[in-house]
């Protein structure tokens, strides 16, 4: 398979309340999921900005413990999750992973031999749609 769904978490698969990155702040965004969920032949693959990280709001590991429980809600609702990514950085770091840099797209094409101009991105923010245009995506959708 090479054609992905490229997913944003916060805003996209869960309500956006600015750095959620732990269990008490999540609100799944259901008919999203449902909707992820339905599309066929499309391996799902979340990459998300994560400044919290960043900022000290969270940790990096208790952030990469909070996505695998995030990740088990998601496959027991039907969207089967491959792999997360994510860019920990400040926007004024000049990281070349943070959306609207397309790092975290070319490293899924690297890791899982992706033709971009066949995969998918749903973002909710001009800096997804921009991060994918960047790496060459054709399909992108702002909700």
């Amino acid at each position: 398979m090479n054609e992905a769904v490229f997913l944003d978490k916060d805003g996209v698969l869960n309500a956006d309340l600015g750095y959620v990155g732990t269990i008490d702040r999540t609100i799944f965004l259901e008919e999203n999921i449902a909707f992820f969920s339905s599309l066929e032949g499309l391996m799902p693959i979340i990459v998300t900005n994560q400044s919290g990280i960043g900022r000290g709001f969270y940790s990096e590991s208790s952030f990469l413990e909070y996505m695998d429980w995030f990740i088990t809600e998601l496959n027991n609702r039907g969207l089967k999750v491959v792999k997360f990514y994510y860019c920990p950085h400040l926007p004024d770091e000049g990281c070349a992973c943070r959306k609207p840099n397309p790092g975290m797209l070319l490293a899924a094409r690297n890791e899982w031999g992706l033709a971009l101009e066949k995969c998918y991105m749903y973002g909710d923010k001009k800096t997804d749609v921009e991060a994918a245009l960047r790496a060459g995506l054709r399909h992108t959708f702002l909700i």
